[in-house]
């Protein structure tokens, strides 16, 4: 007998898209959903909505790769923008590349590439990262996690901080 409390899993969902084609032998089981002139693709997903110019979605997997201008949203206090996201529903881990951007209330952090673990509310960088706080300083590290939940940072190797002295 069956779980019948068990919460089924939310699946990713199109919201918006300009063009919808299918490409099977360049993308085999996959959706390509490209903007129009007016919006961006759309997607959401368990409290995140996702903008791009190009999203190929993989409905069986449950996973989608965006391009250009992506933009990730997690309620009002998180906006994750970068070139390339890689995103699955299944996991609900997100890895995002080219010109990373991440800002919350109290800090912007850039980086190249980026990993947000959804699950953890988790977020964090292994190839070298800055983070700008509340115009006191920029602290760089070559490793880098911030943790959503207490909204806290953790630096690890080649840690340099820059302390900005208002006169």
């Amino acid at each position: 007998m069956g779980n019948t409390n068990a919460q089924e899993r939310r699946r990713i969902k199109i919201d918006t898209a300009g063009f919808l084609t299918i490409n099977e032998a360049k993308y085999p089981g996959a959706i390509i959903l490209t903007r129009d002139d007016m919006n961006p693709v759309k997607i959401s997903h368990d409290g995140i909505i996702m903008w791009c110019n190009q999203a190929i979605y993989y409905g069986e997997e449950d996973f989608i790769e965006a391009y250009g201008n992506v933009i990730i949203k997690q309620g009002d206090t998180i906006n994750l923008s970068s070139n390339y996201m890689e995103y699955s529903g299944v996991t609900k881990l997100a890895f995002a590349s080219g010109n990373v951007v991440l800002t919350e209330p109290s800090s912007v952090l850039t980086t190249d590439t980026l990993y947000f673990n959804r699950e953890k509310q988790e977020i964090f960088y292994r190839n070298k990262g800055k983070v700008v706080r509340d115009t006191s300083g920029t602290i760089t590290s070559k490793i880098g996690r911030y943790y959503l939940e207490t909204k806290k940072y953790r630096f690890i190797e080649n840690v340099k901080l820059v302390i900005q002295i208002m006169l």
